[in-house]
């Protein structure tokens, strides 16, 4: 693992460059940090809710233009990759004396990069004096750009394929209701995701972005009140579907149609973003089961029956 020499060089200049300063939990605490490692501590964040576990406002830290506590050269919380989380209960000692759920500590450490680089650090392991406030980035800017390829082994949960939606679902999800769900940022936003199912980092931010247009709570969770604002972004941008039409809305459907659909023969269908024989007559089995026009293609009857089957 890098030094903090090596880590030093690599995010320079101390004290100085680019910073973005950010709400961090849901206790009005908030961290100054470098923009490219933004979407990793929202990962934090998340990890931090599905413990259960607090981001106390009063005494959470980030940015801070000062000398390390023991040694010589600036602190990594100078080059913004560092924050230090509820130092009253997580102090600087000769032993460690920590609140942190030994599993939240786990899925931090577990976060890796697309390229199978570790991203954090946690001084609870310093092998001298116990740092259990402190986390810090140990991944550099080019291998953070490439994204995250997962956060956590506990709390990551699966959603099969045509899986009955659940109310909220957020960082570290997978399958079926998270495809659906990037495609449709993809569609109100221009996110430019990989709609692959998984709730990384990238899904996390543009989550956030949507939420802070559409004026709704920004927590980066899916709820019933950012889904129906995503319904009500998506209403007018709303394009009549059938055969040989591909893209975003393409799987988006398909990925619904699953939802409406689960248990029915023929699903669930394969959300490959092509309109063919199979979506078309996934189509036309939807409409019938709702008593709509059967004629397998989705237009403004088949997307109103498909919001009110969410709803």
């Amino acid at each position: 693992m890098r030094t903090t020499a090596e880590l030093r060089r690599l995010h320079a200049p101390a004290c100085g460059g680019e910073f973005v300063t950010t709400a961090f939990g849901e206790h009005g605490a908030r961290i100054r940090v470098r923009p490219y490692t933004l979407p990793f501590w929202e990962a934090f964040e998340q990890l931090c809710a599905s413990h259960g576990y607090a981001i106390r406002r009063d005494d959470t830290g980030s940015y801070n233009c000062r000398a390390v506590t023991a040694g010589i050269g600036y602190s990594l919380h100078a080059y913004g990759i560092a924050v230090d989380v509820n130092w009253s209960t997580n102090p600087y000692a000769r032993r460690l004396v920590t609140d942190l759920p030994a599993g939240l500590v786990s899925d931090v450490k577990a976060v890796r990069t697309k390229g199978g680089h570790q991203v954090f650090r946690w001084g609870g392991d310093y092998s001298t004096f116990k740092d259990p406030m402190h986390f810090e980035v140990v991944a550099s800017p080019e291998e953070l750009a490439s994204g995250a390829a997962g956060f956590g082994r506990s709390s990551q949960r699966e959603l099969p394929a045509g899986a009955k939606a659940r109310d909220w679902f957020g960082i570290g999800d997978k399958g079926e209701q998270v495809r659906c769900w990037q495609a449709q940022l993809n569609q109100a936003s221009r996110a430019g995701l990989a709609v692959d199912g998984a709730f990384g980092p990238a899904t996390l931010a543009s989550t956030r972005r949507f939420q802070s247009q559409a004026r709704v709570q920004v927590d980066g969770k899916v709820g019933p009140v950012t889904r129906a604002a995503m319904r009500r972004a998506l209403a007018p941008r709303r394009m009549v579907l059938r055969r040989g039409a591909t893209g975003d809305a393409v799987i988006e459907l398909e990925c619904r149609l699953n939802q409406a659909m689960l248990g029915s023969q023929g699903f669930p269908l394969n959300p490959d973003g092509y309109f063919g024989v199979d979506t078309e007559a996934g189509v036309k089995l939807f409409q019938a089961a709702r008593h709509i026009d059967v004629d397998g293609i989705a237009g403004p009857q088949t997307f109103a029956a498909l919001d009110a089957v969410a709803t």
